[in-house]
C-alpha cells in the first residue's frame, strides 16, 4: 500500500535521511547531555536529587504520554506538518528553559519540550519507512540514521558541557532552540509533503484515555520523583492506571480510526520486541545518566571534562550505528536483536566494577564502549522488528508506538538509576549499584526476545528483510 507521501526513485536519500538523523540528533543530544547539565543546574537552584531527576523523568513521561497522539497526527495531516510543529514548540520550550529564573520555570520549559518532541518523533522516523524504499536503500538510510544519533553522542556531552563551564547551563538551551529552529528550515525544504488523509478522524476519547493511563502507571511506579510516596497511593495509582489502559484497548477495538492500530500487534515478534524494547532504553538510561556522575562525583572532573570523557560512547555507538545497515542486509533481526543485547549487559555489567584506583580508563571508556554500542544496535533493530512490517498508512501510530516503549523505559529508568546511583555514602558504591541494577534489567529484555512463545518461521523477528 502506497502513501500519499511515497516518492519515485528521483528522491536524493542522503539529504532526507540527515534531515532525519538531525532531527532525532536534537532528543539524543538533549537526553545524553542531562547528564552533564544536571549537577551545573543543581548548584544554581539548590533542590534535591529526586526534585532534580524531574528534568529528565518529567519530560520523558510527557513524551511517553503523548507520543501516540503526535503519530496519529501525522497519519492524518502529514509527517512534514506535524515535525515542522513539532519543532516549533519543542525549540519554544528550550527557549523558556534557557531564560528561566527558576526551577519550575525551567521545569514547564522541559515539558513543553517534551511535548513538542512527543509531536515530531513518530512523524520523523516514520519518513524512513515511508519515502525510502525497502531494501539496500532503507538499510542503509537506518545505517545513516545511526551513525547520525552517535555523532550526537560525540559532539553533544562534550560541547554541551564545555558550555556548562565556560558560559553556563542555560547556554546549551539557548544552542538547542537555535539549531531546532535552523532545522525547521531544512525540514520544510527537504521533507516530501502529504496531503491531508481523508476520511480519517482523530480520536479525541482513546487519546484521553492512553494519556491518563500511562501518567498513572509510570508515576505509580516512579513515584513520580518524589511526587506520589507511600505504598497504598502508589497502588491505587497504578490500579487506576491499569483500568484506564484496559478501557483504552476496549476503546480500540470499537474506533472506526483508533488512534493505535491493534493489527499492529499481530505482527511475528512484535510482541517481545515491544518488552526488550523498553528494557532496553530503561537499562541504557543508566549510559546516558550515570557516567556524567561517576566523572563529576567520583573523579571530581569538571562538566567540560565530564563532557569530553563521553566520547568513547559516542565513538562506539557512531561505528556501530553506521555498521546497522550492514547487519541488517546479512543478518536475521532476532540475531542482531541478540547480539545487541548481549553487548549492552556486559558493558553495565562491566561498569559495576569501578573503583577509584581504576581510574577513567577502567571506570568509564572500556565499559562505555561495550554498553553504547550493544544500546543503540538493540535499538535500531527492535525498531526495525516493530515498524517494519506495518502499513504505510498506519507508520506513524506504530512509530509512536516503538518510540513510547522507548520513552516509557526511559522514563522508569532515569528514576531508578538516578536513586540508586545518587544515594549518599561512596559515590562508586552506590553507582556500581546502579550500573548492576540496569545490566538486570537489560537481561530481562534478552530473556523477553529468547523466550519460547517467540513462533518461528519468516517473520520480522527471523529474516533479515
Amino acid at each position: 500500500m502506497k502513501s500519499s507521501e511515497d516518492t519515485s526513485g528521483s528522491v536524493n536519500y542522503l539529504p532526507l535521511t540527515l534531515v532525519v538523523g538531525g532531527v532525532q540528533m536534537m532528543m539524543t543530544v538533549d537526553l545524553v547531555a542531562m547528564g552533564v547539565l544536571l549537577p551545573s543546574i543543581g548548584q544554581d537552584f539548590a533542590v534535591s536529587a529526586i526534585t532534580l531527576s524531574r528534568l529528565v523523568s518529567f519530560p520523558a513521561l510527557v513524551i511517553a504520554s503523548m507520543m501516540l497522539i503526535g503519530g496519529r497526527l501525522a497519519d492524518i495531516f502529514g509527517r512534514r506538518t506535524s515535525v515542522s510543529v513539532g519543532l516549533a514548540i519543542a525549540a519554544s520550550g528550550s527557549l523558556i528553559a534557557g531564560f528561566a529564573p527558576s526551577f519550575a520555570v525551567l521545569l514547564l520549559g522541559r515539558l513543553i519540550f517534551g511535548l513538542g518532541a512527543a509531536i515530531m518523533i513518530p512523524a520523523n522516523f516514520s519518513i524512513i519507512t515511508t519515502a525510502i524504499p525497502d531494501g539496500p536503500p532503507r538499510h542503509r538510510a537506518f545505517g545513516v540514521f545511526g551513525m547520525v544519533q552517535g555523532l550526537s553522542l560525540l559532539v553533544g556531552p562534550g560541547l554541551e558541557g564545555w558550555l556548562a563551564t565556560h558560559l553556563g547551563w542555560r547556554s546549551a538551551f539557548l544552542l538547542t532552540a537555535l539549531l531546532m529552529a535552523t532545522l525547521l528550515l531544512f525540514v520544510r525544504l527537504i521533507f516530501p509533503g502529504g496531503r491531508p488523509a481523508v476520511g480519517q478522524r482523530f480520536d479525541f476519547a482513546g487519546a484521553a484515555l492512553v494519556v491518563a493511563a500511562l501518567v498513572a502507571l509510570v508515576t505509580a511506579i516512579s513515584g513520580g520523583s518524589g511526587l506520589v510516596e507511600g505504598a497504598v497511593p502508589r497502588l491505587i495509582l497504578g490500579g487506576t492506571g491499569l483500568v484506564l489502559a484496559m478501557l483504552f484497548i476496549r476503546s480500540q477495538r470499537r474506533a472506526n480510526s483508533p488512534l493505535l492500530p491493534l493489527d499492529a500487534f499481530s505482527y511475528s515478534g512484535v510482541k517481545p520486541a515491544i518488552i526488550a524494547m523498553m528494557a532496553a532504553m530503561a537499562a541504557s538510561s543508566a549510559l546516558f545518566i550515570l557516567p556524567g556522575m561517576v566523572m563529576q562525583r567520583g573523579m571530581h572532573w569538571s562538566a567540560a571534562q565530564a563532557g569530553l570523557g563521553m566520547l568513547p560512547h559516542a565513538l562506539s555507538a557512531t561505528v556501530m550505528g553506521q555498521l546497522t545497515g550492514w547487519f541488517m542486509g546479512r543478518f536475521a533481526l532476532s540475531r542482531n536483536v541478540q547480539i545487541g543485547l548481549a553487548l549492552l549487559i556486559g558493558g553495565l555489567f562491566a561498569n559495576g566494577f569501578m573503583s577509584a584506583g581504576h581510574g577513567y580508563p577502567g571506570n568509564v571508556m572500556l565499559p562505555m564502549l561495550l554498553g553504547a554500542a550493544g544500546s543503540i544496535f538493540t535499538v535500531m533493530m527492535l525498531t526495525a522488528v516493530i515498524v517494519g512490517p506495518q502499513p504505510s498508512h498506519q507508520q506513524g501510530a506504530v512509530s509512536a508506538l516503538a518510540f513510547t516503549c522507548q520513552q516509557l523505559g526511559i522514563a522508569l529508568g532515569s528514576v531508578m538509576v538516578l536513586a540508586i546511583g545518587g544515594s549518599g555514602g561512596d559515590p562508586f558504591v552506590s553507582l556500581n549499584r546502579a550500573f548492576w541494577a540496569a545490566a538486570g534489567i537489560a537481561l530481562c529484555g534478552l530473556l523477553a526476545v529468547l523466550w519460547p512463545f517467540v513462533p518461528d518461521g519468516d517473520s520480522p523477528m527471523q529474516s533479515s528483510k
